[in-house]
């Protein structure tokens, strides 16, 4: 898949560490919100669909001041062999989407792949890019939180490599700046960011915002066995 639309990259701080992150522009979220993952269409466990409606967001270059303030420590937990601790999810409505959403705070996620979201648990689907699967993401906030807010990631059973964006290569952590977002209605903003990792295992990713900081865990199990290649 070509993604176009991609002229601006700005360094963003997760935890310290600089990270190229390529500012969301144009059309690059309307594609990754239509990227394909196989998973999400095969037999098995299903999640209860996400439904969304198709808009073009133009991403506003947040401040340099605003993304450092948001650059906070990493607090990602190590599990090592332990149980994966995976947020529950649970059903939540907006204007234009629909489905299990995982975390509690100012910002949420749905996630499109079938599995067990009401327990953090989600299959893997392929991707046209050799070596990677993905979770098929769409971030969002409620009407009360209009801030900015930066997503990181990582792999919390044991080092593995974990990309947020369009494509793996075309891909940073995902900062949103303050005020409305295309995508969305009645005062609810959407996201749409694919989560491209190499294999299943215990992931996380770390929200913060300008008075907040969460962390939202998801179990990636294995690509259903039904699910074609690409």
């Amino acid at each position: 898949m070509s993604v176009s639309g991609w002229p601006f990259a700005s360094r963003v701080r997760c935890g310290g560490r600089r990270i190229e992150s390529r500012q969301l522009r144009g059309a690059s979220l309307a594609l990754v919100a239509s990227l394909t993952l196989p998973g999400a269409c095969s037999p098995g466990p299903r999640a209860p669909p996400v439904s969304t409606s198709a808009a073009t967001i133009t991403a506003v270059s947040p401040s340099g001041a605003v993304a450092a303030e948001l650059s906070r420590p990493l607090h990602f937990p190590k599990v090592g062999r332990g149980p994966c601790p995976a947020s529950r999810g649970r059903s939540i409505d907006t204007p234009t989407a629909s489905g299990v959403a995982l975390g509690s705070g100012p910002v949420r996620v749905f996630i499109s792949n079938a599995g067990d979201l009401r327990h953090g648990r989600a299959h893997l689907a392929s991707t046209g890019v050799a070596g990677w699967l993905a979770l098929k993401t769409h971030f969002f906030t409620p009407p009360a939180y209009k801030g900015p807010f930066l997503v990181c990631a990582e792999r919390l059973d044991h080092a593995g490599p974990i990309a947020l964006g369009a494509t793996p290569t075309r891909a940073g952590p995902l900062l949103v700046p303050s005020g409305p977002a295309p995508n969305g209605a009645a005062g609810w903003r959407e996201f749409p960011y694919s989560t491209f990792v190499e294999a299943a295992g215990c992931y996380a990713w770390q929200v913060d915002g300008l008075t907040f900081s969460e962390l939202i865990v998801v179990r990636m199990l294995p690509k259903l066995n039904a699910e074609s290649s690409p």
